[in-house]
């Protein structure tokens, strides 16, 4: 008699990841009002995600932008953007880009019946202050009319912005197990999103055998699930939790977590940022970026190269304080994006 092998589990928005993973997973916390000190102090500080659901009443992308010729509207038709196209969230994670116009990306959304096209990370926020000689160079979009329907965060300074981008996708998108450099808010405005995250300390447990965690993704849930064995470790940290429009998510630094777009147009816009002031915050961010070099194993160069990043910008810091100099504005170009900064940190 032959023994068909396990079914390999099928992930997506629906699933119940409780009963498809072999840790328990936690709800991530809900607050309405904070203030900007209570943020800091209940969840920034210590590094902790939080749903923030009044975060958002001012926008009028929440109700305007589920029609398309609003945002169509608010954007030339022929405007170019390059789309992030769909990956397989069970093979090796790349990133391959189309160029397309911003109305042709509405028609894919909202509109036709299937579409590869997502568009990450359009640039609608400018770094600010002295994140401006932190800032990223390339993204695939110039979005900044959109900032009319948003709002900056009240939780955070504007000084401390290191760039606020759109995402827009026709929905069923898979972002594997990745991390972020700096703090993340993330507002979803059209759809819903389902995150998992995972504290820092679980990347051991989230890596594959032959992966030291070098580069921003480390792996994703269908890579760690063969034929229904988990190829993991002993996860003891994990959360979820589910995003609907007007709810704001708070991701710190260097924490591990895969989203998935539930299967209709799905729009959101990201602030990341960066509170230079905040020797810990700074310390977090830097972390992850040397991490990003040298992978979870190798902690003595992870040191090594927090190390370096922080004399080259404390004296920076110092000397943005010191002076009170203005920040040129970078030289942004259009393409598919580039992690590198100004100067190259």
């Amino acid at each position: 008699m032959t023994v068909d092998p396990p079914a390999r589990p099928r992930f997506g928005f629906d699933t119940d990841f409780q009963a498809a993973l072999p840790f328990r997973v936690q709800e991530v916390p809900r607050v309405g009002h904070l203030s900007r000190a209570e943020f800091r102090r209940r969840f920034q500080a210590p590094g902790m995600p939080v749903v923030l659901e009044q975060e958002m009443g001012r926008w009028a992308a929440v109700e305007g932008w589920r029609d398309p010729r609003w945002l169509a509207g608010r954007i030339p038709h022929d405007r170019p953007v390059y789309c992030r196209q769909r990956a397989d969230p069970s093979r090796k994670y790349a990133e391959d880009y189309v160029k397309t116009t911003f109305g042709q990306l509405i028609d894919d959304v909202f509109a036709s019946e299937s579409t590869p096209h997502y568009l990450t990370q359009g640039l609608v926020y400018r770094a600010r202050g002295f994140n401006r000689l932190l800032a990223r160079e390339r993204f695939p979009a110039f979005l900044e009319e959109l900032a009319d329907d948003c709002a900056l965060p009240d939780v955070i300074d504007p000084e401390t912005l290191h760039q606020g981008v759109l995402w827009m996708g026709q929905g069923g998108q898979v972002t594997p197990l990745h991390f972020d450099e700096q703090e993340n808010l993330n507002g979803m405005v059209v759809g819903r999103k389902r995150w998992l995250l995972f504290p820092r300390s679980e990347a051991k447990n989230l890596l594959l055998p032959e992966h030291d965690g070098q580069g921003s993704i480390l792996s994703s849930l269908e890579m760690l699930t063969k034929d229904g064995t988990w190829l993991g470790g002993d996860v003891q940290s994990a959360y979820y939790c589910e995003t609907a429009p007007g709810q704001m998510l708070y991701v710190p630094a260097g924490y591990l977590h895969q989203v998935y777009s539930a299967v209709e147009p799905n729009v959101a816009v990201n602030f990341w940022y960066v509170d230079a002031n905040r020797l810990p915050m700074i310390a977090r961010s830097l972390r992850a970026r040397a991490t990003r070099r040298f992978g979870f194993r190798t902690r003595l160069k992870v040191a090594a190269q927090m190390g370096l990043l922080l004399s080259a910008i404390l004296p920076m810091r110092v000397s943005y304080v010191w002076a009170k100099r203005r920040v040129k504005e970078p030289k942004y170009e259009l393409g598919p994006p580039s992690y590198t900064t100004a100067r190259g940190l």
